[in-house]
């Protein structure tokens, strides 16, 4: 079991007095454009769906990433514009997670009106997504998307 984050521009934890975004680690290196083009399409077609879902917050997401642009060359941030040119979605990060099991919970630092959007990707069956204070129960197997409020609903 894992989890890798991917994000072209975020705040690393633990670290002081860092004033600007930087990229994930697991996008620094010479296997950043591999990874993010290996990614691209899940990443397009969530973010596609996004669009149909909640608009409002597909155009932030363009609007942050458009910024983000312009500060990572008006500041000179490393790695970031090539990060920035092969990322695909309208989210700023991507968690991939890799034969999880959690808790429920949700996600305190997340905006309430916005959607988390859930896919899974894989070779397996007999998964399942549970929100209990919503009585829901999905069959979760490979090609499944959900979306909804991370904040809101417990997962």
């Amino acid at each position: 079991p894992g989890c890798i984050n991917l994000s072209p521009a975020w705040f690393q934890q633990g670290h002081e007095n860092v004033s600007d975004p930087e990229v994930s680690a697991s996008l620094k290196g010479p296997s950043c454009e591999n990874i993010l083009k290996a990614i691209a399409r899940p990443a397009a077609i969530t973010s596609a769906a996004l669009r149909v879902m909640h608009p409002e917050q597909y155009w932030a997401g363009l609007r942050t990433l458009s910024n983000l642009g312009n500060i990572a060359v008006s500041k000179d941030l490393p790695q970031m514009p090539e990060a920035l040119q092969y990322w695909a979605s309208v989210f700023n990060t991507l968690s991939i997670i890799s034969n999880r099991e959690t808790p429920h919970h949700r996600d305190h630092m997340f905006i309430s009106e916005c959607f988390d959007i859930l896919t899974t990707v894989g070779n397996y069956s007999n998964a399942w997504m549970t929100m209990p204070n919503l009585q829901l129960e999905f069959k979760y197997n490979s090609g499944c998307m959900i979306a909804f409020s991370g904040r809101i609903v417990r997962h």
